[in-house]
């Protein structure tokens, strides 16, 4: 059975309006950190601060920071980070090599020297398919020769 293309529009336009129409109604009030910590090796433990912890609320901004020492010298910087549901399932993965365009504070570091990033968002709404479920995000960045320098990962459940 096929759809027609006018359907299929309709159906779509019919969807994200119901969607912006519910507002903020039935989505859940923030994430609750369970558990953060940092995978890999280092010769000095990087460390973190966060302004809302560990209840995250959606619409606030959340300022983070990272104090780390990279052992190597990093003068690219490539992101890569997954999400994770607590069965298994993949629900995106992505990497990301333009670090150095958004963030140029994170390229041109010699090994060895002290990082302070600071960074702030705001949580967004969180769709309702995503409520009472946890989830395990991890977040890597690597160098030019794909050598990670920082690598953290975070447990969570979205109320």
């Amino acid at each position: 059975m096929m759809i027609s293309v006018s359907r299929l529009r309709r159906t779509v336009a019919l969807s994200m309006l119901l969607f912006n129409i519910s507002g903020t109604t039935g989505y859940p009030t923030g994430i609750e950190i369970v558990n953060a910590s940092f995978c890999g090796k280092y010769d000095k433990p990087p460390t973190f601060k966060v302004s809302h912890w560990p209840f995250i609320p959606t619409g606030v901004l959340v300022k983070l920071s990272v104090t780390f020492t990279p052992v190597v010298n990093v003068l690219e910087a490539i992101l890569q980070y997954e999400l994770v549901s607590a069965d298994g399932e993949v629900v995106f993965r992505n990497r990301y090599d333009r670090v150095c365009i958004s963030s140029p504070d994170l390229c041109s570091l010699p090994a060895g020297e002290t990082k302070v990033w600071v960074g702030s968002a705001k949580l967004p709404p969180i769709p309702p398919f995503f409520k009472k479920r946890t989830y395990k995000g991890r977040v890597q960045l690597f160098n030019e020769k794909n050598i990670m320098f920082l690598c953290g990962e975070v447990v969570g459940k979205v109320r």
